[in-house]
């Protein structure tokens, strides 16, 4: 495992989270993978000192991956972001935040890797 601490996934699509919690755990990644927003607060909470990276998908039931973060980082200011989507217009709410990136659905597992490093780095 990695000292970036972890990186939480979260998606309601099944496939999709278990795809790319996959890929990063085969790079020793440390990864909570969740399907919906409320389950992602709770886990947020319980471990935010070790969280590094949300990487969510935009449109979801609850709550979508914009609104996550912004409750999210509400108590875990230096938690990263990466919002994930295959919707037009959804790139533009990570310019719209700090220490936030996007990928466009779909994505290619060397793109998603070069994100989430970026972002790893970054903070």
């Amino acid at each position: 495992m990695t000292d970036a601490g972890i990186i939480l996934v979260v998606d309601d699509e099944p496939l999709i989270l278990e795809l790319v919690s996959a890929v990063l755990e085969d790079l020793r990644h440390a990864v909570v993978a969740v399907g919906n927003s409320r389950d992602a607060l709770a886990v947020a909470r319980e471990r935010s000192a070790e969280l590094r990276l949300l990487i969510s998908d935009v449109t979801m039931p609850d709550m979508n991956g914009d609104e996550l973060a912004d409750a999210i980082t509400e108590f875990c200011d230096s938690v990263a972001v990466l919002l994930m989507s295959g919707q037009p217009g959804d790139s533009q709410l990570a310019d719209e935040r700090d220490n936030c990136d996007f990928i466009k659905k779909p994505f290619s597992v060397t793109d998603l890797l070069s994100k989430v490093e970026e972002m790893l780095g970054a903070t």
